[in-house]
């Protein structure tokens, strides 16, 4: 039962941390593209980390299970 409920919370915490990415990644993405059509200039740090995220999430959802 203890094996049981360890696995549950951990997809819980997966679950939790797949969702906070996601949003991370929108808002990072439409941050990039107003600032982009407003100033022309695009800060690197939010670029870099729009890519660093976008590739935590593809390791993350590369294998569903585990």
């Amino acid at each position: 039962m203890e094996i049981l409920l360890t696995k549950l919370k951990s997809l819980k915490r997966k679950k939790q941390h797949l969702k906070y990415i996601r949003s991370s990644i929108y808002r990072l993405k439409y941050e990039i593209l107003n600032e982009a059509l407003l100033n022309k200039t695009v800060a690197d740090n939010k670029v870099d980390l729009f890519y660093k995220y976008n590739r935590r999430l593809k390791l993350l959802t590369f294998l569903k299970n585990g």
